[in-house]
């Protein structure tokens, strides 16, 4: 993308997160801005940020923490409560430990010894891939796999 359309792209998204909050006030004064007003205000914000991507999705992805304790329609221990569930937990050990692969190259030498071992054909190659993600798996959660895996 050119300079100018990279600058005019960026100037659109900061004039809808700036004017998206304004536009859907009127929102609020439906049904006296009682909580379902409240929470179908927050509901299309976030929607519209998140489909416009008009913030980094992980900021908007956050904005109900913020906003639904706000605006007094949850308290923030449930909906906290909701981010950090053991599932959630787990993979971001998984991604951590993935990370920690990547970051001391481990994947690199796996790459390699894949190469050496399973060299020839693509179908022995694939077939290394997959015995060899298996083996990750049986040690390491399976989002720490797709890490290894995936990185270049």
């Amino acid at each position: 993308m050119s300079l100018s359309l990279q600058s005019m792209l960026a100037s659109r998204k900061l004039i809808l997160v700036v004017a998206l909050p304004l536009l859907l006030l009127p929102i609020l004064f439906v049904d006296d801005g009682g909580p379902k007003s409240r929470c179908l205000y927050c509901i299309l914000l976030i929607a519209t940020l998140w489909g416009t991507e008009s913030l980094p999705l992980p900021v908007t992805s956050l904005l109900p923490v913020l906003l639904l304790p706000l605006f007094g329609i949850l308290d923030t221990g449930r909906v906290v409560g909701r981010y950090m569930t053991d599932a959630m937990l787990t993979m971001l050990g998984g991604i951590m430990i993935g990370s920690g692969f990547v970051g001391s190259r481990l994947h690199l030498r796996i790459a390699l010894r894949l190469l050496i071992v399973f060299s020839g054909s693509e179908a022995k190659f694939l077939l290394g891939i997959m015995i060899t993600s298996g083996i990750l798996a049986m040690g390491v959660s399976a989002p720490c796999v797709a890490v290894v895996v995936s990185t270049k």
